[in-house]
């Protein structure tokens, strides 16, 4: 999804979190300087992002806790992935850290990140 393609944001997670209550899904949105993978399973999620010529660095949201095992979601609706558990985190801070990568091109200072 292209930023300047949405019309209301809000409504767009709306929708979004309410598909992601009955299947986990992943979604990317795209700005001039970013592009961001979000993944959405009901109240956890994770965060992907990098430069929008594909540049690294590559970094990922980390849990602070220890998760451990994988979670299923499906890309954009459609394909099985696994995401390790260890990189979900709350839905809010999931949000908050795509929004500001997407507004700023920074990566949320409250939220571990690694680099893959």
């Amino acid at each position: 999804i292209r930023l300047n393609d949405l019309v209301d944001l809000a409504e767009l997670r709306r929708s979004l979190d309410r598909r992601a209550d009955t299947r986990p899904i992943i979604v990317t949105f795209e700005s001039p300087s970013c592009r961001v993978t979000l993944g959405l399973a009901g109240d956890l999620g994770f965060v992907q992002g990098h430069s929008a010529h594909g540049d690294p660095p590559y970094r990922v949201s980390v849990s602070i806790g220890s998760g451990k095992g994988v979670v299923s979601f499906f890309l954009h609706g459609e394909h099985h992935t696994e995401i390790p558990a260890r990189h979900l985190i709350s839905i809010s801070d999931a949000w908050a850290a795509a929004a500001t990568l997407l507004d700023t091109g920074a990566y949320l200072p409250l939220i571990k990140w690694d680099e893959v």
